[in-house]
């Protein structure tokens, strides 16, 4: 039961990582810009939370 109520969360992060073009499909060749990018996009998906 615990696994489903965290399963929820989850998909819900990945639904608003996509709402991000570079994070949706992979431009960068290189996996630190790619993390970066993430990164990044998972602050400003907080910083809207938070505000």
């Amino acid at each position: 039961m615990r696994r489903y109520q965290r399963r929820g969360k989850v998909e819900r992060t990945f639904a608003w990582l996509h709402s991000y073009r570079r994070t949706v499909t992979r431009f960068e060749r290189s996996i630190q810009r790619f993390d970066g990018f993430v990164s990044l996009a998972c602050a400003f998906i907080a910083l809207n939370k938070l505000l």
